[in-house]
C-alpha cells in the first residue's frame, strides 16, 4: 500500500493541488524486517513508470549528499526517491563525521514545503552553481 500510494503521489506530482496549494508529495517510511517484501514495491513502481514511459521519474536509490538531492531535482523536478535501508542513511546523517550528509535532512525538508513553489537552493561563491528548484516533488 505504501509503495502504491508513492507511486500516485509521484504520478500526480504537479496535476493535483487544494485552494491552499497542498500538493501530492508524500514521504513515506515503511519499516519492516529483512525479507518482509519492502522490495517488490520499489521494484514493480520502477517497473511501471519505466513501461508508462516515465523512466525520467525514477530518481536515484541512495543519496550522497543534500547537493545530490537538489542536482537531482534540477534535472527532473518530479521523481520517485525509494530508499532501501533508511535506517542507515538516518544513522549516518547523525555523525559529525560525515558533513555532506547531515544537511540531508533539512534539504528534504525544504523541498517537502517548497512544493508549490520556486525553491533557491544553497548559495556557492560561483553563483553558476546555484540552483533554483522550480516546484520540486520529491
Amino acid at each position: 500500500m505504501a509503495g502504491a500510494l508513492a507511486l500516485m503521489s509521484t504520478i500526480t506530482g504537479g496535476k493535483v493541488q487544494n485552494p491552499e496549494q497542498s500538493r501530492t508529495n508524500l514521504f513515506i517510511v515503511g519499516l519492516a524486517p529483512s525479507g518482509a517484501g519492502k522490495d517488490h514495491s520499489r521494484r514493480l513502481n520502477r517497473r511501471i513508470l519505466r513501461e508508462a514511459g516515465a523512466a525520467e521519474m525514477v530518481g536515484p536509490e541512495r543519496f550522497g549528499s543534500h547537493a545530490g538531492i537538489v542536482s537531482a531535482l534540477d534535472a527532473q523536478w518530479c521523481q520517485l526517491f525509494q530508499i532501501d535501508e533508511i535506517a542507515h542513511l538516518v544513522m549516518a546523517m547523525q555523525h559529525k563525521s560525515a558533513p555532506h550528509l547531515a544537511n540531508i535532512s533539512s534539504i528534504l525538508m525544504q523541498v517537502y514545503s517548497s512544493v508549490g513553489e520556486i525553491f533557491t537552493a544553497d548559495a556557492y561563491g560561483d553563483r553558476a552553481k546555484v540552483k533554483q528548484l522550480h516546484y520540486p516533488h520529491a
